[in-house]
């Protein structure tokens, strides 16, 4: 079960690349020119996106992206051509919709907030008080990070977990 919005985002942020690592490359050559795999995999990135868009209620790209799949299913080469990039276009708006809503979503003074919160956990670590850093966890972990520093937090999630304060103090120092 998904706890937030930005969690979905992501989700959707991702099969919108998978799609588009598929159909850009396609739409470099002519639909003539497509081998059987190629057509495959249209109408099977083409009816993703339309399950993906229908599961978040973007009706009008999930029914863009089924006349795409039936086109692609008959080879339908004008229609495929004619609405593909518009498509594509869309896709790439909705991703800079999400980059847009993940740089909205860290805090204000973020470098400040950041070592502002690592210091109150290694504090915390440092006298041994694990409800302090957990809180100061819990602020951080409140935000979208990058890939990297969120695998870091999950990381001194568990340390904490386990009382393995000096470790967490080591990662950070």
């Amino acid at each position: 079960m998904l706890d937030t919005n930005r969690e979905l985002l992501e989700i959707v942020i991702r099969d919108i690349d998978r799609a588009l690592a598929v159909l850009e490359p396609l739409m470099e050559k002519e639909v003539q020119t497509w081998s059987a795999d190629d057509h495959k995999n249209y109408v099977i990135y083409t009816h993703g996106m339309k399950s993906t868009m229908a599961n978040v209620g973007d009706e009008k790209l999930s029914n863009m992206a089924k006349e795409l799949e039936q086109a692609g299913t008959i080879g339908n080469s004008d229609i495929i051509m004619q609405k593909t990039p518009a498509f594509i276009q869309e896709l790439y708006a909705i991703k800079a919709l999400g980059a847009q809503d993940n740089a909205q979503n860290l805090p204000a003074g973020t470098p400040e907030f950041l070592q502002d919160n690592i210091i109150a956990i290694c504090e915390a670590c440092r006298n041994y008080n694990k409800k302090a850093a957990k809180a100061a966890l819990a602020t951080l972990k409140s935000f979208a990070w990058p890939g990297e520093f969120e695998t870091l937090l999950a990381k001194v999630d568990v340390l904490l977990l386990h009382g393995e304060f000096e470790l967490i103090v080591d990662m950070f120092e």
